[in-house]
């Protein structure tokens, strides 16, 4: 994975494949539950995340990307949210080391960060809570694009003199 796949969510589309020998740790790989990290981008999307979920294949961690790996007191959707929240990104913006056109987040300064103290029990509650938001946004973005769809449809079929 590259920082190219580092979207809203973690997009699949565009993979560059390499051989698996090339990968001589296991730590290189990323797992479900990981948050995937731009570590080299353009000042407003250094530190851009997105959530890793189930993988069709093994995917490795590339070039210009870091992966934050809950240990197992933390939930990884409450890691993800909180590494994602606003707060928290203009603080890892900041730390970037900037060249020309390219901001370097610094890996050092980004992991002195402090996750709050919340138990398990209420992140895992978090974490639910989310799951059912983000299963109503994607209905809703369904139900939006199907309405575009007719809308186009009946566009056409009007502007063709057939209603």
């Amino acid at each position: 994975m590259r920082t190219k796949n580092v979207q809203k969510r973690l997009d699949l589309s565009d993979v560059i494949r390499i051989p698996a020998d090339l990968v001589r740790n296991e730590d290189k790989y990323l797992r479900p539950g990981d948050t995937l990290v731009s570590s080299a981008n353009s000042y407003n999307l250094v530190g851009k995340c997105c959530f890793v979920g189930e993988l069709p294949e093994r995917s490795a961690i590339g070039g210009f990307v870091a992966a934050l790996r809950p240990g197992p007191d933390v939930d990884p959707m409450f890691l993800y949210h909180w590494f994602n929240s606003d707060r928290i990104q203009e603080t890892v913006r900041s730390f970037g080391n900037q060249t020309t056109n390219i901001s370097n987040l610094n890996i050092k300064r980004t992991l002195t960060l402090r996750l709050p103290d919340v138990p398990l029990s209420v992140q895992r509650e978090f974490a639910a809570v989310v799951a059912k938001v983000d299963a109503q946004r994607e209905r809703i973005e369904r139900a939006l694009a199907l309405e575009d769809e007719l809308f186009a449809s009946l566009q056409y079929r009007a502007f063709r003199g057939e209603l």
